[in-house]
């Protein structure tokens, strides 16, 4: 087994194991619902790793597929903002539920950096005169933007099927300076959070993507 499948492996066990002994603690099963967003996380990974597995890909699958994983790859950083969720309750510890969601944030930020390492591969393989830096600054924004609606207007990667609803609900806060002010600044500091963890995780993370 490759490292990178090994490390999935072992993330999504320890997310697995973490959420199984909270409900035989407590006997709720109100945490269920990161197991659907490590789903929705692990998309994007998989429509990458199908990219790069393809030797023949026409120019117009490549399009349609890099699409649907662009509307998805915000799913995987947007674990992170699962620790909302993290309060004080009678029954459990605080501590314990922040290692709960942790362990799911940590998977969807390897799940992202695996993503984009693998379809930065396959832009400098397919298309190398799209390949620029400010390229990955682009989409760093693009996918902090899909964070904030999706945590605070609660729009979901499926809703595009629905584009004129959708595009109103992520055009309005653009248009109400309240609003405006809240979605730049959060946009603008998880864009540099991502690029810095990029950065910093990049090195390890090409030194492990033989055999994905």
């Amino acid at each position: 087994m490759n490292p990178i499948k090994k490390n999935l492996l072992l993330l999504s066990g320890l997310c697995f194991f973490m959420v199984m002994a909270r409900i035989l603690k407590t006997d709720q099963f109100s945490f269920l619902f990161l197991f659907w967003n490590l789903f929705l996380a692990f998309v994007p990974y998989w429509l990458s790793t199908y990219i790069t597995k393809q030797n023949t890909m026409s120019l117009y699958k490549l399009i349609v597929v890099s699409v649907v994983w662009i509307l998805f790859l915000p799913n995987a950083p947007y674990m992170i903002t699962d620790l909302f969720h993290l309060h004080k309750r009678a029954n459990l510890p605080i501590w314990f539920d922040l290692v709960l969601i942790m362990s799911f944030a940590i998977t969807g930020l390897y799940l992202f950096y695996l993503s984009i390492n693998q379809m930065v591969g396959v832009v400098k393989l397919k298309l190398p005169q799209l390949y620029k830096p400010f390229v990955l600054v682009l989409l760093f924004v693009a996918v902090s933007y899909g964070v904030y609606i999706g945590r605070f207007l609660r729009v979901n990667s499926w809703d595009v099927i629905h584009p004129i609803g959708l595009a109103k609900t992520c055009l309005k806060p653009l248009f109400h300076l309240p609003g405006l002010k809240d979605v730049c600044c959060f946009t603008f500091i998880f864009s540099i959070f991502l690029a810095f963890l990029y950065l910093i995780f990049k090195p390890v993370i090409k030194s492990n993507s033989y055999d994905v």
